[in-house]
Formats: C-alpha cells, sequence, structure tokens
C-alpha cells in the first residue's frame, strides 16, 4: 500500500500543506486554501514552494488512493468584503481557490501512478504541493517497463514551479508506443527531435532517421552517421512495397487515384512479367 508519507522524508509532510477539495468536477477539482499564509514561498532543502503561483504539481491524499494534479488556476474571490480584509490586514479571513488537473493516481496496494480514467478526489481531501520525489515517481511511471533498460541522458526539463526537472525516459518508452509531436511553426518540434535523437546517438543507440525534406541531414557530423539519398546511392526494392505504400509515395488522393494508380501498376508488372512491348491493360 502506497502511503503518501513515503515521498515526505527529509521534512514533514505539513509543511507542504495547501488546502482540502471543495468542488469536484469532471474535468477539474478544486482546492479551498485556509488562509492566505499558505501561500508564502518558502524553501525546504533541495523543494523550493511558490504556491501563488500556476503549473506546479500536487498531491492528494484520498480514499481512492493518492492522485497527482497539476494547478492551472489560482484566485481570490473578487468582492468588496474580500477588498475590505485585504486593507484591514485580515488576511487570515481569506479564502483563495485554486483549480486542479487531475493527470492520475495510485490504486492502493500499487508502487506507479496510472490514467485516473473515472477515478477522482473526494470532497475534504487534503492537497499537498508535490515534492522532487513525487514527480521522479510520476515520470517513472511512465515508463513502458520501469527499471527493465538504462535511461537515456536528460533530453528537456520538467517545469514544476520555480523549479525544473531532468527528464530521462528508456528508448523503449520513446518507441515502442506511438509518439506524436504537435506544434505551430517555430514551436520547436524539430528542436525536441533533435535532442532526442542526439541523446540517442550519444548513448551508442542505433537509429534509422528518415528526412524526406533534408532538415536534419546537417545536423549530424559523416562520423556520428551514415547518410544515403533515396535514388542515388540507396535504393528500395519495388515488389516490396503494398499498393498502400505506393499511394503514400505519389500522395495520391482519397478518390479514384489509387485505384488508377494500382491499376498502372498492374499493367507495368505484366508488362515486365511477359517481356512485352507497350502497357498492358488488365
Amino acid at each position: 500500500m502506497t502511503k503518501i508519507d513515503i515521498f515526505f522524508k527529509v521534512a514533514d509532510k505539513s509543511n507542504y500543506y495547501l488546502g482540502m477539495i471543495s468542488q469536484v468536477n469532471r474535468s477539474y477539482a478544486t482546492i479551498q486554501i485556509e488562509n492566505l499564509s499558505l501561500f508564502s514561498y518558502r524553501k525546504l532543502k533541495k523543494d523550493i514552494l511558490s504556491p501563488n503561483t500556476i503549473n506546479y504539481y500536487v498531491l492528494i491524499d484520498s480514499s481512492n488512493g493518492l492522485f497527482f494534479g497539476e494547478i492551472f488556476q489560482s484566485k481570490v474571490p473578487n468582492s468588496d468584503s474580500v477588498h475590505e480584509m485585504l486593507t484591514n490586514g485580515q488576511q487570515e479571513k481569506i479564502f483563495p481557490e485554486i483549480s486542479i488537473d487531475i493527470l492520475g493516481y495510485i490504486p492502493l496496494g500499487e508502487k506507479y501512478f496510472k490514467l485516473n480514467g473515472t477515478k477522482t478526489v473526494g470532497i475534504t481531501d487534503k492537497v499537498y504541493i508535490a515534492n522532487e520525489n513525487a514527480v521522479e515517481l510520476f515520470i517513472q511511471s511512465i515508463e513502458v517497463d520501469p527499471g527493465i533498460e538504462k535511461q537515456l541522458s536528460p533530453f528537456a526539463n520538467l517545469a514544476f514551479g520555480p523549479q525544473d526537472y531532468s527528464v530521462k525516459l528508456q528508448s523503449k518508452t520513446l518507441f515502442d508506443r506511438h509518439l506524436m509531436t504537435v506544434g505551430t511553426t517555430n514551436s520547436g518540434k524539430s528542436t525536441s527531435a533533435l535532442s532526442i535523437l542526439d541523446k540517442l546517438i550519444n548513448d551508442g543507440i542505433r537509429t534509422l532517421i528518415i528526412d524526406p525534406t533534408g532538415e536534419y541531414s546537417d545536423s549530424f557530423e559523416d562520423e556520428e552517421v551514415d547518410k544515403y539519398i533515396l535514388g542515388e546511392d540507396t535504393f528500395v526494392s519495388v515488389s516490396a512495397l503494398t499498393m498502400q505504400q505506393w499511394s503514400i509515395l505519389f500522395e495520391t488522393n482519397g478518390g479514384t487515384q489509387p485505384a488508377v494508380l494500382a491499376s498502372a501498376i498492374s499493367s507495368l508488372r505484366y508488362q515486365k512479367k511477359n517481356s512485352l512491348p507497350g502497357i498492358y491493360k488488365i
């Protein structure tokens, strides 16, 4: 059984306390902060806590398990009474609200985080700011098989609050499942891909890069990779390609072009097989 106390060995978890769950929705939950003093900046050994902002992680101790979430909104109710209390120095009577996105949870009796699905937190569950130990376990939980193979060198930083956590994953985690990078032009997609590839090459892992536009051609020295150009010094066996792959190569539309292309290829194969001149339609 995983208990929240295992994450807080350097300092007691009361130092990380944030508040209680006061509202639960399908897509997020709300934390009621008991007083403004819990919003204060503090440093506990290696952990730097800055709870008066957003984009940091929290742990929720619940009867359903241990939940992991990210803060995406923080606010103080906008009213005349709140402004009056701030003016009169009565901050202890102001109760801010924080919105949290649930990212995963550890079921009772298990070791790693998993997607929470329909599971969620409950009213009055206590919320604590996540420290580095909690973030590290969350990253480990992403692994396909944690601890099976050596991790790659750090290729990115995960920001949580004022701190950065170096992301290290096994190559199996990145490439034994579908991986898609989405972003607008100049948002860093190619740079992220190059960072991962650079770590793979430096760690001695064999990699095949298919580069239709030549974007990565000048990113690696000839001593680092072997470069081949299709049609010049490397070739594809046309007999090994399926009709679907031919359609992808020729970028056919979703209408009649795939069928016309398939018919043309069949005609050429018939011509070749029988050593006949011209093109015969089948």
